[in-house]
């Protein structure tokens, strides 16, 4: 009864969840108990109006965005508090330290002789032609082996009596229940 209740609240793990229903299916008396659980807890919502926050939580909450909103006021009326000539002083300065030393790269570039630069023009290895390439001999005959055996195999398996079995019936079901709770919070 408590893992009745505890489903019907939505605070029963996903696990749990699913051995409730598992249950409900093989026992009758356990599905019927569920259902005159759940027409209770029904007929309670719909009989009773949800309560409203008292006049105490109202005023509360006026108070709170009154104070808020004259907090927001003070804030976009301030100043700023530094002038803009001693915000950008470091950025100035970053910058022109940065093109000065870019300025030195690209002069040190510019002054290179141009025999010194002979890594940039130097060609990669000679390609290997697919012709010069041989298997021995021993590796033909062992791919062409392992080919016959693998196809051996294949003919032989019979895999369609393994989609029967109970425990993969169950595995199944645990595996379209894993991908509709993916996106949901564990």
């Amino acid at each position: 009864m408590r893992y009745l209740l505890l489903d019907e609240s939505g605070e029963l793990s996903w696990w749990n969840r699913r051995r409730i229903r598992r249950a409900l299916r093989r026992d009758p008396e356990a599905a019927r108990l569920q259902a005159g659980l759940k027409s209770l807890l029904r007929a309670s919502r719909e009989s009773a109006p949800p309560p409203g926050p008292s006049p105490h939580v109202w005023e509360r909450i006026r108070e709170e965005a009154a104070e808020h909103l004259n907090r927001l006021e003070r804030l976009e009326t301030r100043r700023a508090p530094e002038p803009f000539a001693r915000l950008w002083r470091p950025a100035l300065v970053y910058g022109t330290i940065s093109l000065l030393l870019l300025a030195a790269a690209v002069g040190l570039y510019v002054s290179m002789p141009r025999d010194e630069l002979h890594w940039a023009k130097s060609p990669g290895p000679e390609p290997v032609p697919y012709a010069a390439v041989s298997w021995p001999e021993t590796l033909e005959r062992d791919m062409t082996e392992l080919e016959s055996e693998l196809a051996a195999l294949e003919r032989d398996m019979d895999l369609a009596h393994l989609f029967q079995d109970p425990l993969w019936i169950e595995i199944s079901e645990l595996a379209e229940e894993l991908i509709r709770l993916e996106d949901q919070p564990i």
